[in-house]
C-alpha cells in the first residue's frame, strides 16, 4: 500500500486498511489471546522523526479504539516501524481484551501536541 500525504492535509488525513463491510479487516487477535500485541508496517519517508499514529478500533462502535505513536528514524528509505497496542498513546484507551478489534487506520506527520 502506497499512501501519499498532501501538504497542507487535515489533521485526519490518513488511510484505512479494508476487506470487510464496514472497512473492517478480520478480528485482531489482541482480546483474544492476550499475546499479540504489535503492529508492523514498512513505511518510507523522506525525513527522519515523522510522526506516525496508527489507530485500531471496532468497526462497528467507534467508541472502541487505541492509539499509539510512532515516529520513523530513517532518511529516504523504507524501514519497518513497530506499535505495541500494550502502550497506547496519551488520551486514548488502553486495549481490553473483551473488545473486537477490527478497523485499522494509519495517520501520517502528523502534528500532535
Amino acid at each position: 500500500m502506497e499512501v501519499e500525504r498532501q501538504q497542507p492535509g487535515a489533521c485526519w488525513d490518513g488511510a484505512t486498511v479494508s476487506t470487510a463491510p464496514n472497512n473492517a479487516v478480520p478480528t485482531m487477535p489482541f482480546g483474544a489471546n492476550g499475546t499479540t500485541t504489535e503492529i508492523s508496517a514498512r513505511v518510507w519517508s523522506e525525513r527522519a522523526g515523522a510522526s506516525i499514529l496508527r489507530k485500531i478500533d471496532n468497526a462497528a462502535d467507534p467508541t472502541i479504539n487505541v492509539e499509539s505513536l510512532a515516529s520513523t528514524t530513517q532518511v529516504g528509505t523504507w524501514e519497518t516501524i513497530t506499535w505495541d497496542v500494550a502502550n497506547p498513546g496519551r488520551n486514548t484507551n488502553p486495549i481490553n481484551a473483551g473488545s473486537t478489534y477490527n478497523k485499522i487506520s494509519v495517520f501520517f506527520q502528523l502534528s500532535l501536541p
